[in-house]
């Protein structure tokens, strides 16, 4: 089978807590080397493989466990995209990031928001985070991932879910004056566009478009959620990979969303 976007979410667990973070709560959570592997079993190239957290540098173990997974099952991997804060470095990740370029062309952007850098300030790892953003530039070619400090920033959505919720107008008005910046709540149209999940998979050539999002407990599941709504969803079908196996999981997830999408429509007609 050949996947287009497999984007596996390897730890809940982060160094920060960001006000703005779609994820909500971290939580010291980590996906299984026995996920890592039904994740790759009966596929033969991924596109774009998108390993995410939580912060997913702290995951090193689930990430050498998917360099292992990926070379015992022959997947061909086009791209793998790593979107870290920065605050987590060692020569051990290094050594794991630098087996895992040999895969595929490595991508890792340092997230760098407004949101990010008051929290960087509040623990005192700016400095810390400014070095190490230095170094993985320098070793593969990363960079700032959304950095407030460029004009095309000026104006940006912020998903209404996770740490969202609890931002009050005051403190996000709050946040806009001093950073310069119209941070504003996405609308729901807005969000289906954010949270877009549509998936196909085609038979005659065993191949599926779209995003296939796998959470910290091996559960198909829609993408960017926070951990809370990926938790809810679990119980309204089946999904778990190392319960059913990749194939049907996938299959019951694009049944329950085509399912899902047609009845929202017919309600949108109503309304």
């Amino acid at each position: 089978m050949d996947i287009e976007n497999l984007f596996l979410e390897v730890t809940r667990m982060c160094t920060l807590e960001c006000e703005h973070c779609l994820r909500g709560d971290r939580r010291k959570e980590y996906m299984s080397t026995e996920t890592i592997n039904n994740a790759f079993k009966g596929v033969k190239k991924v596109d774009k493989l998108l390993i995410t957290g939580g912060e997913p540098l702290l995951a090193v173990k689930q990430i050498n466990d998917i360099i292992l997974a990926i070379r015992e099952n022959n997947v061909k991997v086009k791209e793998i995209l790593i979107i870290s804060n920065g605050t987590v470095i060692s020569e051990r990740i290094i050594n794991v990031l630098t087996e895992l370029s040999k895969l595929g062309k490595l991508r890792l952007p340092i997230s760098y928001d407004y949101f990010h850098y008051l929290e960087l300030v509040r623990l005192g790892l700016l400095e810390k985070r400014q070095h190490n953003a230095q170094v993985f530039t320098q070793l593969f070619a990363s960079g700032d991932y959304g950095s407030f400090e460029e004009p095309r920033c000026l104006n940006k959505l912020i998903n209404p879910i996770g740490k969202t919720l609890k931002l009050s107008p005051e403190r996000l008005g709050e946040i806009n004056r001093l950073s310069g910046i119209n941070y504003r709540i996405a609308s729901e149209t807005e969000l289906k566009m954010l949270t877009d999940n549509e998936v196909e998979y085609d038979a005659e050539t065993n191949s599926v478009d779209g995003r296939v999002s796998i959470d910290v407990y091996g559960n198909v599941t829609a993408y960017s959620l926070s951990f809370d709504s990926e938790d809810e969803e679990i119980y309204k079908y089946s999904s778990n990979i190392n319960e059913i196996g990749l194939y049907r999981a996938i299959l019951n997830f694009i049944e329950y969303y085509n399912t899902k999408d047609k009845e929202d429509k017919k309600l949108e007609k109503v309304i």
